[in-house]
């Protein structure tokens, strides 16, 4: 029996021990166009808001018609033009979730369903919650909670066409993925 490879891997060979020493030509010679290229000033700027939580952990989503922004604890719904929906910054407690929740906000969209999904540590450690809007618009559509005990610690939620995945910081089982169809 003998291993597969397809045919980059043996487009470079690599020799353990070999190769340059001493000081980097490139980094010592960059290319004459290097840090050239001119950036244009952003269009619309967000200011979702600030926190006075470390880590902030910010995340942000787009939808059709909104951006929605969160941070550790709070949370900002703009519409394209970047004007507040919200009036500013919102506490997701009872905005959205009941008053068990407590850090880690994350949000996305599902383009494919159309909606919203958010989450939320609950306190202690006691789970999380999830949040499914019921249509675009955050704002004025309904929000659905359910309540999952399973998660200890920094959860993170990915969309995939055939389910919610959420990752879970359990040091006791570091490879946990939870799926919610």
């Amino acid at each position: 029996v003998s291993e597969v490879k397809d045919g980059r891997s043996s487009m470079h060979q690599a020799l353990i021990g070999k190769g340059s020493k001493g000081d980097d030509v490139l980094a010592n010679n960059p290319h004459k166009l290097k840090a050239t290229i001119t950036a244009k000033k952003p269009e619309l700027v967000f200011e979702t808001g600030a926190s006075n939580f470390t880590p902030t952990d910010p995340t942000a989503a787009v939808g059709p018609n909104h951006y929605f922004a969160t941070f550790n604890k709070g949370f900002q719904i703009f519409d394209k033009s970047g004007k507040s929906l919200t009036g500013g910054i919102l506490a997701p407690t009872p905005a959205i979730f009941s008053t068990d929740g407590c850090c880690d906000i994350t949000i996305s969209y599902d383009n494919n369903a159309d909606r919203w999904v958010l989450s939320m540590l609950k306190k202690n450690g006691a789970g999380v919650q999830v949040a499914v809007s019921d249509g675009p618009d955050p704002i004025n559509d309904g929000w659905t909670v359910y309540s999952y005990n399973e998660i200890s610690d920094y959860q993170k939620l990915s969309i995939w066409r055939d389910g919610y995945y959420m990752t879970d910081n359990d040091k006791s089982n570091p490879d946990k993925i939870h799926i919610f169809e």
